[in-house]
């Protein structure tokens, strides 16, 4: 989970490569833990963290459509109920 918060951290200083490069990583493990059913009845934390830098990562390089695809998948690991009403307006922009 640490690598995918760099890779956040490297999409804000605008290093897309190095974003994609960690979520290229992180992909395979997070495919197995959603395979696994790994988010029913727990806490999702690192599908959720995966899907939050990729939707960034869309967000910032595109397309739209799969930058949507994953902010809902994001969304729907979170709730909008643990958003703060910053991160929230954020999402919703």
């Amino acid at each position: 989970m640490a690598r995918l918060e760099i890779a956040s951290l490297d999409l804000k200083r605008r290093n897309t490569s190095a974003c994609e490069e960690a979520l290229a990583k992180a992909t395979k493990g997070v495919q197995r833990l959603e395979l696994a059913g790994a988010g029913e009845g727990k806490q999702p934390v690192v599908q959720a963290a995966f899907h939050r830098v990729r939707a960034e990562l869309l967000q910032a390089t595109g397309p739209a459509s799969d930058f949507l695809a994953e902010a809902l998948d994001y969304l729907g690991l979170v709730g909008t109920d643990s958003l703060r009403p910053s991160e929230a307006a954020d999402w919703a922009k």
